[in-house]
């Protein structure tokens, strides 16, 4: 099965993952959680609803409280490229750009975590 992905050579790229791209993916805290770690707002003023007709869901929606994801404990992703090839490629390589990946990844790799 590895012989159909045979331009991408995975031993190349693990020099690439250094423990400083791998910081700078990660979140501050240094901790990856399951679920989001949320905090109160400060400001738990809610709007005027009397009068509005809301459904069963936005009723319960308005009745919990304001909350905002640990700024600490954020992933920072990368930006995915919406092209597979660069910029100025020419048909060919284009072409050999779709059908081989390897490109889209370098770039990901060169661009982690910004």
């Amino acid at each position: 099965m590895r012989a159909a992905f045979s331009s991408f050579d995975l031993d190349v790229y693990q020099t690439y993952f250094t423990e400083i791209a791998l910081d700078r993916l990660s979140p501050p805290n240094g901790r990856i959680l399951s679920a989001p770690d949320l905090s109160l707002d400060k400001d738990q003023s809610r709007a005027d609803i009397k009068g509005l007709r809301l459904t069963k869901l936005e009723q319960a929606e308005h009745s919990l409280p304001k909350m905002s994801e640990n700024v600490e404990s954020k992933i920072r992703y990368s930006i995915i490229p919406d092209k597979s090839y660069p910029d100025g490629s020419s048909p060919k390589e284009i072409t050999s750009c779709h059908l081989d990946k390897t490109w889209k990844l370098q770039y990901l790799i060169e661009n982690i975590g910004g």
